[in-house]
């Protein structure tokens, strides 16, 4: 996990040192035009970094982050639309809790937690698109909506009654900066760095993650839910760049 965050940073990083370059070079009489580009669909997967609560952070880890964005141009590189978002985590295997220690027949045996946190959101999204070269832009986007929490495979316990699955809906806000570059007249690549925060606190005890092999202290439990993403992805444009 930490080489493959690495590895995306190193990557983000020199992708940017190079439009920087390629920008820096070009005439200074001869400014970028800021194309307004009516309609765009911008779809990226990468992972993501939970950012608190310290219990959260602690014991689950990133299985994918995925998000489609259809964006309406409205004026001079504002865009307007929608932003569709999976982002899912899992109890970690590094974890000190991975296990529970479970007696059948006088026998100990050690049952793996696999529980899962899982956010399906939906939001309305702003963005301005900044180009930098006739072909490569920056896009500063925000957006607010809904997302419905699901945890699943649940630990089998006796308190809180056992359940397969456990669901609840709250806020969500989002900000991301993209960078994209135009490889064909309406494709472009796409590298995505965000930050996500859930108007909602980790609630260990709905979910049978309270008891048994798991402890937590209660500073571990205050805060919100955030995590930051990273992501590479792909647009495609209504217009032609020419």
């Amino acid at each position: 996990m930490k080489r493959c965050s690495i590895g995306i940073s190193l990557f983000l990083f020199s992708a940017l040192m190079l439009t920087f370059n390629v920008a820096s070079g070009q005439d200074d009489d001869k400014p970028v035009e800021q194309r307004n580009l009516p309609f765009t669909i911008r779809m990226d997967g990468g992972i993501s970094f939970i950012n608190g609560p310290k219990a959260l952070k602690d014991n689950f880890y990133s299985v994918g982050d995925v998000n489609l964005s259809p964006m309406f141009g409205i004026y001079k590189g504002f865009k307007l639309g929608v932003h569709l978002r999976y982002t899912g985590f899992q109890v970690s295997r590094n974890a000190s809790n991975f296990n529970d220690e479970v007696i059948i027949d006088n026998v100990v045996i050690y049952q793996p937690i696999r529980t899962t946190h899982n956010m399906y959101s939906a939001s309305l999204a702003a963005a301005y698109d900044k180009w930098i070269t006739p072909y490569s832009l920056f896009s500063f986007s925000l957006s607010g909506g809904k997302s419905l929490v699901r945890y699943n495979k649940i630990r089998k316990v006796d308190t809180p009654p056992s359940r397969e699955q456990y669901n609840y809906t709250d806020d969500v806000m989002d900000a991301s900066v993209t960078f994209m570059y135009f490889f064909e007249d309406r494709m472009a690549m796409s590298i995505k760095f965000g930050y996500a925060h859930l108007f909602a606190p980790f609630r260990p005890e709905t979910v049978a993650l309270d008891g048994g092999a798991i402890s937590y202290e209660s500073s571990d439990l205050k805060g919100e839910i955030g995590y930051f993403n990273v992501g590479l992805g792909f647009a495609w444009s209504l217009k032609r760049i020419d």
